[in-house]
C-alpha cells in the first residue's frame, strides 16, 4: 500500500466521521463529536416546544 493510498483512506474516515458515521467504530471521540452526539440526544429526548404543541397522539 503507497502512503497516498493510505493518506486517502484515512482522510476518506475522517470526513466519514466528520459526516456522522461509524462513531461506533471509532475509539477516538473528541470533545467536539461528544458535544455533537449529546446534541442528538438532547434532540431526540427533548422536542421543541413548537413541536409540543403539534397533536402526535
Amino acid at each position: 500500500m503507497r502512503a497516498s493510498a493510505i493518506w486517502s483512506s484515512t482522510r476518506r474516515a475522517k470526513i466519514a466521521v466528520i459526516r456522522g458515521w461509524g462513531w461506533a467504530h471509532c475509539d477516538v471521540v473528541t470533545p467536539r463529536q461528544q458535544l455533537w452526539s449529546q446534541q442528538l440526544e438532547l434532540r431526540k429526548t427533548i422536542r421543541p416546544d413548537s413541536a409540543m404543541t403539534e397533536p402526535w397522539h
